[in-house]
């Protein structure tokens, strides 16, 4: 686990990292590459960085019962029929159904997810589809809290100095650096524009 407050190179643990293993993605192919970051131990909620081969597909339906919030870092990832290049940012909310996603080149994706990673290959709640959100990553807020779903997220020009009273993570986006800040320390030199993700 990164969950130790180092600051780490999402692209270089690409060839650096132990801890990465093959996940066949249900209703998917070929396996990807995962190694997680951080998990709660409470809540289940986690973050894991997420290498997608070329000629990745999952043609189907279905939804997670979490909800799930990644950025690509590299190459693109289609997700119902969507493509989100490298740079850019997606909400898909618990229970939203997805389709039609696949990577043709390959993608690099730092995903979080609001609690256990359950798949089912079944069309989902349609009042959360279309609260599914995507596009760049500018300053303002993401995602607000909302019941079932912890924490929030927001993109930040700097940090300040002043910690925090809960857990976050922080995603330099100019860079593609990335650490989880305990609560109460003060963030790391990172620069911005920042995406700060809230844990409770």
């Amino acid at each position: 686990m990164y969950d130790d407050g180092r600051v780490v190179d999402l692209p270089g643990l690409l060839e650096d990292a132990t801890g990465w293993f093959e996940l066949v993605i249900p209703d998917a192919t070929p396996a990807v590459r995962l190694l997680r970051l951080h998990v709660d131990p409470r809540t289940r909620a986690s973050v894991a960085l997420v290498a997608f081969p070329p000629g990745w597909s999952r043609p189907g339906a279905g939804h997670y019962v979490a909800g799930e919030e990644f950025v690509v870092l590299t190459g693109s990832l289609a997700v119902s029929g969507h493509e989100h290049r490298a740079g850019s940012w997606a909400w898909i909310p618990p229970c939203a159904t997805r389709s039609e996603s696949h990577s043709h080149r390959g993608a690099l994706a730092l995903a979080w997810f609001s609690g256990p990673v359950l798949w089912r290959g079944a069309v989902g709640d349609q009042s959360a589809t279309s609260e599914v959100t995507y596009g760049q990553p500018t300053p303002g807020r993401l995602r607000r809290h909302r019941s079932g779903v912890p924490g929030s997220s927001h993109v930040v020009a700097a940090l300040g100095d002043a910690p925090l009273d809960m857990d976050q993570d922080l995603l330099s986006l100019p860079d593609l650096s990335w650490t989880l800040l305990p609560a109460n320390h003060r963030p790391p030199p990172l620069n911005g524009p920042v995406l700060v993700r809230l844990w409770t």
